[in-house]
């Protein structure tokens, strides 16, 4: 279902995503297999309906076309301040700015160990935060991610306190405690805490890192032989066909 013509923002602290040409929404969730249509207007809206351990989860996911091309390699190279591999120590999901005093687009955050910087200087151990979280439903709905269109084409009655949405891209991934990512980051004054930086770039900005099995590959010469995620096509590819290698120290 695309919205042609649509122009929309996603709201992300003070940082706002403008939607250029188009916006796409998918309302579900993961169940039985069992899909229900909603109708609304000429838009036809699928809704997958099921639930784990007594929880909903219900998908929101949306696409933006930036006039960027995150995917190209010097594309996100020259967007990103901080390149590094990184372990996921903590995270936690929210929809409001601490700064700002505002709510806004949910997001994940935490704390990860730096294992390898690749471009800028960071120190041992950052505060990260990314656009995209699960988050329950009485959180979300206060939030400017277009409640009232879940509720519209949403005909199962559920208990709120159990129902948890999950907000991201439709190629995105959620982080995960303990797992190794490389991730492409900025600072902004606008919402960044000290000593935090936000992954950027959606999709292409968060890539998870095969398992290896010798530290040796950290070394400059070997690190452009890590296997990354590309999480549209699902495929491994190597850390130098995402990274400038010129750039590592």
């Amino acid at each position: 279902m695309k919205l042609e013509n649509n122009k929309k923002k996603i709201k992300y602290g003070t940082i706002y995503f403008t939607i250029l040409a188009a916006l796409l929404v998918v309302f579900g969730i993961n169940s039985k297999n069992v899909d229900l249509l909603s109708k609304n207007n000429d838009n036809e809206t699928q809704i997958k309906s099921s639930s784990n351990d007594n929880k909903t989860i219900y998908k929101a996911y949306y696409e933006l076309y930036l006039g960027k091309d995150y995917s190209q390699k010097q594309e996100i190279n020259n967007e990103a301040d901080y390149i590094a591999i990184v372990t996921i120590d903590s995270l936690s999901a929210s929809n409001w700015d601490t700064l700002n005093k505002e709510y806004v687009s949910p997001y994940t955050k935490g704390t990860a160990k730096v294992v390898k910087t690749l471009k800028g200087e960071l120190p041992a151990t950052i505060n990260y935060r990314r656009l995209g979280a699960e988050i329950s439903y009485n959180e979300w709905i206060k939030g400017d991610v277009d409640p009232e269109k879940l509720e519209k084409v949403t005909t199962i009655q559920e208990n709120k306190k159990n129902v948890v949405v999950d907000s991201r891209m439709s190629h995105d991934i959620h982080l995960e405690v303990g797992k190794t990512y490389l991730v492409f980051m900025k600072q902004y004054s606008c919402c960044n805490i000290d000593n935090e930086y936000t992954i950027i770039a959606f999709e292409h900005g968060t890539r998870e890192l095969q398992k290896q099995t010798e530290n040796s590959v950290l070394s400059t010469q070997n690190i452009g032989s890590l296997k990354v995620k590309d999480n549209v096509t699902g495929n491994w590819v190597n850390l130098s066909d995402v990274v400038n290698m010129g750039e590592i120290k």
